[in-house]
């Protein structure tokens, strides 16, 4: 069994990141949600249709858990809860890109 590449930053207040490999890791990305609060995908290691499905699922999975998904860069979202501090998003927009 593959594990999912996740990527815990050493500040707790940053979000994991999941690095999505296939339609598998859609459990994982909405795991990581859910547990933490906000996660990071990182869909640019599959192709276009499969990170496609796999954005479809998390964000239907987020906003069944009243939460938002932006768009971080190109092929690089986040999943948090609506109180995500601006700074913290703005630093995040900043990293990825966009």
């Amino acid at each position: 069994m593959r594990s999912t590449a996740v990527t815990t930053p050493e500040d707790p207040r940053e979000p994991d990141t999941v690095l999505a490999e296939d339609l598998s890791d859609c459990g994982r990305i909405v795991e990581t949600f859910r547990d933490k609060g906000a996660v990071i995908m990182d869909l640019r290691a599959i192709d276009a249709a499969t990170a496609q499905r796999v954005h479809d699922y998390a964000v239907g999975a987020a906003f069944a858990l009243r939460a938002n998904a932006e768009k971080l860069g190109a092929g690089v979202f986040l999943v948090a809860t609506r109180d995500l501090p601006p700074e913290q998003e703005r630093q995040l927009r900043h990293r990825y890109g966009s």
